[in-house]
């Protein structure tokens, strides 16, 4: 519905770069500036932003979805899909009815879909995080290693939509294992190790 009802026309911002970017891609130019090279034809190399979310666009825009309202499309399955997430999350904390009512209130709260139409990052984000989350919950109920490199590969999908989420390796995810008393402190150490090489 809030793709059907908004605006083509994209600002100035990181929705543009995105959708520029995400076709550039598509044609092989690579990660440039994307808004230097709309503007100036001038390609020069550019990490301005991590590269997961202009990589997915640019598959739409490879499948022929070139459009504003084909990337608009793109994010809104993106957020979607943190959707079941939370609930699952929610369920693994507190029973089939917390996962069903998280999964409803997600389904319709405006800030994990409001960014959709813009062309903002923060679309695949919120499914990053949201992936975070519930890999977190279930290393800290029953932690074991593969459970502590899905958690480590999460964190690292997170970073690759938006940089600040490779803090949450110190902040997150090592005070986790640290905190699991019921493992010996060589457990635990094995556990963040794997983690951050994952």
């Amino acid at each position: 519905v809030a793709v059907a009802r908004a605006s083509r026309t994209l600002g100035f911002n990181d929705g543009l770069f995105f959708h520029l970017q995400a076709n550039f891609l598509a044609h092989g130019t690579g990660f440039v500036d994307a808004g230097r090279l709309a503007y100036t034809f001038v390609a020069l190399p550019s990490a301005q932003h991590p590269p997961l979310f202009p990589l997915l666009l640019a598959v739409v825009s490879k499948l022929g979805g070139h459009s504003v309202v084909a990337h608009q499309l793109a994010c809104a399955v993106m957020s979607s899909a943190a959707v079941p997430l939370i609930g699952l999350t929610a369920r693994d904390l507190g029973g089939s009815r917390a996962g069903l009512a998280a999964a409803m209130i997600a389904a319709v709260y405006p800030n994990l879909w409001a960014s959709d139409v813009g062309i903002m990052s923060e679309s695949l984000y919120v499914t990053a995080i949201a992936l975070v989350l519930f890999t977190s919950c279930r290393l800290w109920k029953r932690p074991s290693v593969k459970r502590a490199a899905l958690v480590g590969v999460a964190i690292g999908i997170a970073a690759m939509v938006r940089q600040e989420a490779i803090l949450l390796l110190p902040l997150a995810l090592v005070p986790q294992c640290i905190l699991q008393r019921c493992l010996p402190t060589r457990r635990r150490l094995a556990l963040i190790g794997v983690a951050l090489l994952a």
